[in-house]
């Protein structure tokens, strides 16, 4: 009976935290589940593939020297032929592994996308194997990513070989590889890592490097192999032109595939190349002679290319203009009112035109297809270009930037990204994030557009915007800075604000800086677009310079300046009238949010009349007809609510918010909306003290479906556990509570700083709840650690809930006192007066 039990609790747990349950999650059937059929790429094995016998049989012998973790490196350049050699070690011994697992490692994000790739394969081929359908539906991309690392870190599952490409060949800054490096976080000592990459890695690791051919007769059959003709094996020149191209399997496949598509001889051939090598030593006099070498040929291909497709030549083209792992037909399909070029018009008319130029493209050798079959959801099976031939795009083919092909680029990757909501969101972002860093990468390069237009501008937010949904503001906000300096220049301080695109991209640097906890920063940013105001006298000058006081209050209340917050509010309502009140959809929002803070506390008088004249307008002039779509009528009734609760007419609100539960109820719960409904909802289910519907909603957000919803945003997972912890508490289920608070603390913890506020809220409801039952020791330690940390933010410290910490401190303190132990007590005070002179100033 017990083990039962224990069994059906694992049922509840994901992989990742059943590694250490001691239940097995391979019950099924022993090794079985750990067999799965091999999928190794995207990247194909290539039918001319020659030679490299010697390597091969090293890595056999290497990997044949033991039973525990053996990792080995093949290093060399670019187009060497490491891909291959991995691939061709994996055909060859594949039955000596119950698994093969690709990995791209040119960056943390397509490591996570290849270690998901997985898990769909796990779960695919082992469809009742638990955990892993909530792991997929989930749609945490990072959560899967670690199930896979317990996945080969079980203890039966030792007969897997990992292939690791490309490491290390994305952004040369991306310094945050290095904490997915695989042969680190595989916990136990067993399985085989093959690493490809240009540079060597750890001395620890074993490393192979691959030279070029010096045995031309290898050379000789690649170019046999890929022109499909023999008889070229008799031609004179053909040694000659295996020496000329130094044996390097890049250039050779390329001439080889030259030589199969057109009547040219081996002499020929050569004559063209080496005119070919002339002009690119003129105009790139410092390239090395591997890289002339390689740039000829492809020279010489694209100019047959232009004859036989020309938009197959501009379109290898425009791909300079985008990462290179994953192209796929929507993706140059734009939308909306951005102006299309002729050419791109005829690309993208429909999938046949589209495909045959990615057909003449790979016929000669320029792209790769995909092996594999993308998921539908996302859009069509896609290509990939290598690196060396991007590379070559990138610095010759595009030498002379082409900016109206980067800023159509622009155009293309900005439509592509996904509202959030559809059905598809996941799936989509998840391959135009590449994309959207390549953005990046072209605005600090100054090669994304010359000027900015109002078109332009709102491509360049819809990328930040993306990324700041996806929780990653860092990673913008150089960028939203160095825009908006930009626009300064380019159309003056006051016509940056007159534009609403131009507006919403202040807003954006300004929540960027917030989301960063640098609330100075923000305060200055905000300032600054009060002075530039001042010039604008009309009623949309003063409805803008109410929204950026708006926009100053609201940060510092997150900072914990509520009084000065409120100030601001009510400095801002003086002389406004009626009519200029909701001049911009930005205020909407913000007085939204500005109220919800005051759902659990009074708010000021003077405010309060302020509110009720807002909520009065914006109420008439949205009318009783309800919006087009279910998120417009859910907002619009929980504005009438929090009108309700701001006139104590509490009746009204409850009926109200019945109705907005009725549309929460009717959303699929596979909708992100759902999520930042269900915030809203239990908020105002607190303020209005409705217990049973909250306990309602928080038992329903932590089993079936609706988990998996909440765990792909740690926000409002953490949300959920706040809300269902505190049901529990008010119940006197503080074992239960801590059990929960736990298990979110420890997912917090994996998101690796991303989200210290909500860490540090959670190590101080926990204290709480210690306290409650008398576990002093462990309350003081939660307590401590939480401090400790937000003193370490310094000016990027949360205020509200350094406050409350130091407060229920001093709580523990007098419990200490109470039970006679002066000494924690003292230790108590100490930490307290030394953190509010801090906050004061004072040595006091």
């Amino acid at each position: 009976m017990i083990k039962g039990v224990a069994w059906l609790h694992t049922q509840m747990l994901t992989p990742h935290e059943r590694a250490n349950t001691g239940l097995d999650t391979a019950t099924e059937g022993t090794q079985v589940v750990y067999m799965l059929k091999s999928r190794l790429s995207d990247v194909e094995l290539v039918p001319y593939y020659t030679g490299r016998c010697e390597e091969t049989e090293r890595i056999r012998q290497l990997f044949q020297q033991g039973r525990s973790r053996i990792t080995i490196v093949l290093c060399g350049l670019g187009g060497i032929g490491k891909t291959q050699i991995a691939l061709k070690y994996a055909a060859v011994h594949e039955s000596e592994y119950d698994a093969i697992y690709w990995v791209n490692c040119r960056s943390m994000d397509t490591v996570k996308q290849s270690l998901f790739a997985v898990a769909e394969r796990i779960h695919l081929q082992n469809p009742s194997l638990p955990g892993w359908k909530e792991v997929l539906e989930s749609q945490d991309i990072e959560k899967a990513s670690l199930a896979v690392i317990d996945w080969l870190s079980q203890t039966q599952n030792d007969r897997w070989l990992v292939i690791c490409d490309g490491y290390g060949q994305g952004p040369a800054d991306d310094s945050s590889l290095e904490n997915w490096n695989l042969h680190r976080m595989i916990r136990t000592n067993h399985g085989h890592i093959l690493i490809t990459s240009r540079w060597p890695q750890s001395d620890v690791f074993h490393h192979i490097s691959v030279e070029k051919f010096t045995d031309m007769s290898l050379g000789v059959d690649v170019l046999l192999n890929c022109s499909k003709k023999p008889a070229l094996r008799n031609d004179p020149d053909v040694q000659r032109l295996a020496q000329t191209l130094d044996g390097l399997p890049l250039a050779l496949v390329a001439a080889g595939t030259y030589l199969r598509h057109y009547p040219y001889s081996c002499a020929e051939y050569l004559d063209a190349y080496n005119q070919s090598w002339l002009r690119l030593l003129k105009k790139t006099p410092t390239s090395e002679q591997y890289d002339l070498t390689l740039y000829s040929t492809w020279d010489l291909t694209l100019d047959r290319i232009r004859k036989v497709n020309k938009l197959a030549a501009i379109l290898l083209r425009f791909c300079a203009c985008f990462d290179n792992n994953d192209l796929w037909f929507e993706l140059f399909q734009t939308k909306g009112e951005l102006e299309k070029p002729e050419w791109l018009q005829t690309l993208t008319e429909d999938k046949l035109e589209f495909g045959d130029a990615v057909r003449v493209l790979h016929e000669h050798a320029m792209v790769e297809l995909h092996a594999g079959v993308t998921d539908n959801r996302s859009g069509s099976i896609g290509f990939r270009i290598h690196n060396c031939v991007h590379s070559w795009t990138i610095h010759v083919l595009n030498g002379n930037w082409d900016y109206g092909m980067s800023s159509l680029a622009l155009g293309c990757i900005a439509s592509t990204v996904p509202h959030v909501g559809t059905p598809s969101y996941w799936h989509i972002s998840q391959r135009v994030l590449a994309h959207a860093n390549r953005v990046i990468d072209l605005f600090f390069q100054k090669k994304l557009t010359q000027g900015y237009t109002v078109g332009q501008v709102g491509q360049i937010q819809t990328i930040i915007n993306f990324f700041l949904t996806l929780g990653r503001p860092a990673t913008v906000r150089e960028m939203c800075i160095s825009l908006y300096e930009q626009l300064e220049k380019s159309v003056g301080d006051i016509n940056t604000y007159r534009d609403p695109t131009k507006l919403m991209l202040t807003w954006d640097m300004i929540h960027t800086l917030s989301s960063l906890g640098k609330y100075d920063q923000a305060e200055i940013w905000c300032n600054r677009a009060l002075s530039r105001l001042c010039d604008i006298p009309n009623v949309n000058g003063r409805g803008l310079k109410r929204l950026f006081i708006y926009l100053m209050a609201t940060n510092s209340m997150l900072r914990g300046q509520t009084e000065k917050g409120e100030q601001l509010l009510i400095g801002a309502s003086d002389g406004i009238k009626d009519e200029d009140i909701s001049s911009f959809p930005l205020e909407e929002l913000m007085v939204h949010g500005i109220s919800a803070r005051y759902l659990s506390r009074k708010m000021p008088k003077d405010l309060q009349t302020w509110f009720e004249s807002w909520f009065e307008n914006y109420l008439s002039k949205r009318g009783t007809v309800m919006m087009d779509n279910n998120q417009q009528s859910f907002e619009y009734l929980c504005t009438q609510v929090h009108r309700c609760i701001s006139r104590n007419d509490n009746v009204k609100a409850r009926a109200l918010l019945a109705e907005a539960r009725g549309i929460f109820d009717r959303v699929d719960s596979a909708d992100y909306t759902k999520a930042l409904m269900f915030t809203e909802l239990t908020c105002l289910y607190m303020t209005l003290r409705e217990d049973r519907e909250l306990q309602s909603m928080s038992d329903k957000a932590l089993t079936g479906n609706w988990e998996t919803l909440w765990q792909s945003d740690f926000r409002i997972s953490s949300h959920v556990a706040f809300t269902r912890g505190e049901t529990y508490s008010a119940r006197g289920q503080t074992d239960e509570a801590l059990t929960l608070y736990q298990k979110a603390l420890e997912k917090l913890n994996e998101s690796q700083g991303a989200y210290a506020g909500l860490r540090h809220c959670m190590l101080n409801v926990m204290g709480c709840e210690f306290m409650k039952q008398g576990r002093l020791s462990d309350a003081e330690e939660h307590f401590t650690a939480a401090i400790v940390e937000q003193r370490e933010l310094k000016e990027q410290k949360t205020p509200a809930i350094y406050k409350s910490l130091l407060t229920h401190m001093d709580y523990l303190r007098e419990f200490y006192g109470q039970q006679g132990d002066q000494a924690s007590a003292e230790r108590c005070l100490k930490l307290v007066q030394e953190c509010r002179a801090e906050i004061l100033g004072t040595d006091t």
